[in-house]
């Protein structure tokens, strides 16, 4: 098992260990080579492609802000347009998913009772996630626990959603530790600030703990290498096509030159102080005459061991649905070199450089 890999108590050789593991999952990680499915089993790929033909016709214009008639007109136009494209849609696919999920689909039941895996599904037939009935949601929700894919989990329409905790110490430890949870099965979509501690001065060995969680989690949505889901913020704005479980997803690239891993709190390239994933930062300990350590980098041994645990189980969870069965590689994205996300079964449209660039420097 991948989890006892790590025995030494040094932390040099546990980043060296790390740094192995980052390898091996580049080298031996389950590709989906064939997209097999038994008889009356949807080809997701093919409904991929025709969601995201659909998708396209879905009207953009805002009508709230379209005053002139020609604007009015061009908006029912676009309507009729997307609506009967939908009829055809859901005449080819509707029944075909619904015959599917009878026959044990999973990867078709997530699809249609998940509602962040497209919005152009007619889903009145079946309980989802985004039904008007809160008692349909939490059935849909339900389910969706039972099938066990955690990416399409769905507390609030389970009606399951943590409670408020009004002490903000316990509020980040909770967040962090659902955080955790959720990357160990390849689901990174779900960071909050929550899960920010702030400050560099832990009162305590509590807080310190907390500041090492952080870096981790940190450190692993820089390092890993694949994930159901994944956020980052780029330019200012999330993209949620990443962050939730999608269908229709386009490669994603960074708008900058950057010249490291990570791009994750900003859409800049940022090598300052506070990168646990390379240098670590320094902390001053309150509790212990303001000594200075140093969390995260290779000298933290805590921290390398919450980052391991993160990455492995991350990996052997994605590893495992892909031999459950291939289809779900279809929610699958691949990071390329440091900044590219790429879903699966598509090539990289970003990594050409601009013929501007071109030239003498």
């Amino acid at each position: 098992s991948l989890h006892f890999l790590y025995r030494p108590q040094k932390a040099p050789l546990l980043r060296a260990t790390l740094l192995g593991l980052l390898t091996m999952f580049a080298g031996q990680t389950i590709h989906a080579q064939a997209q097999t499915a038994p008889d009356g089993f949807i080809d997701v790929f093919a409904l991929r492609t025709a969601v995201a033909k659909l998708e396209s016709l879905q009207p953009t214009i805002d009508e709230e802000s379209c005053e002139t008639q020609s604007c009015i007109i061009k908006i029912e136009q676009s309507k009729k347009t997307f609506e009967s494209a939908r009829a055809v849609f859901m005449n080819q696919w509707g029944p075909a998913l619904l015959n599917a999920i009878h026959k044990g689909d999973e990867v078709a039941e997530v699809i249609w009772r998940q509602c962040t895996t497209t919005p152009v599904i007619e889903r009145a037939a079946l309980a989802s996630t985004c039904d008007a009935d809160p008692q349909r949601r939490a059935e849909a929700a339900k389910r969706l626990q039972q099938i066990g894919f955690e990416a399409a989990f769905d507390a609030q329409a389970e009606g399951n959603l943590p409670a408020w905790e009004p002490d903000q110490n316990k509020r980040t430890v909770l967040s962090q530790e659902r955080t955790l949870r959720e990357m160990k099965a390849g689901v990174y979509g779900g960071l909050t600030l929550d899960s920010s501690v702030g400050g560099n001065a832990p009162r305590n060995k509590e807080g310190l703990l907390s500041l090492q969680r952080e870096a981790a989690i940190d450190a692993a949505s820089t390092l890993v290498r694949r994930s159901f889901s994944h956020i980052r913020t780029q330019s200012g704005s999330n993209y949620d096509s990443h962050a939730q479980l999608r269908l229709n997803r386009k490669a994603l690239g960074t708008p900058t030159l950057a010249w490291s891993a990570n791009v994750f709190n900003s859409g800049h390239p940022y090598t300052g102080a506070f990168d646990p994933a390379w240098g670590g930062f320094a902390v001053y300990l309150q509790y212990d005459n303001h000594r200075k350590i140093m969390v995260g980098g290779d000298e933290d041994v805590q921290y390398l061991r919450m980052l391991y645990d993160t990455l492995a189980n991350s990996e052997q969870r994605i590893d495992y649905w892909l031999k459950r069965d291939s289809r779900w590689s279809v929610f699958l994205l691949h990071r390329y070199g440091h900044h590219e996300w790429i879903p699966e079964g598509m090539n990289s449209p970003l990594a050409h450089l601009n013929p501007r660039w071109g030239g003498e420097w």
